[in-house]
């Protein structure tokens, strides 16, 4: 009898486990769902203004005539290049911080 108690007990606590290892999932879960959703929101949000920049950078490259103007508005091209590409990459969740160093980012070696 005493056997059967503790087959009991023990099956009980497994069970108790199980439901709440199988809550805690699922909010775990739902909250992972919630932030992958507002950062898509987020990067959705950012793109538009950064798209709109890529098309007035592009206006102004057909209108300049210096090669320092040209060389700048490529540059701003490369930057808004880098920025899609980490916006990406962050809407992916395989950003990752970068390093810092005295309270900068800094730029990983290759």
């Amino acid at each position: 009898m005493i056997a059967l108690m503790l087959a009991v007990a023990s099956a009980s606590a497994t069970f108790g486990f199980l439901v709440s290892y199988a809550w805690t999932g699922r909010l775990h879960r739902r909250a992972r769902e919630r932030a992958t959703q507002e950062i898509a929101a987020r990067v959705h949000d950012v793109r538009q203004p950064i798209q709109a920049i890529e098309l007035y950078a592009s206006a102004i490259s057909r209108r300049i005539e210096t090669e320092d103007a040209r060389e700048i508005v490529a540059r701003l091209h490369l930057a808004v290049a880098d920025l899609h590409a980490r916006l990406s990459d962050l809407a992916q969740g395989v950003s990752t911080p970068p390093a810092r160093e005295g309270g900068r980012a800094v730029k990983a070696s290759t």
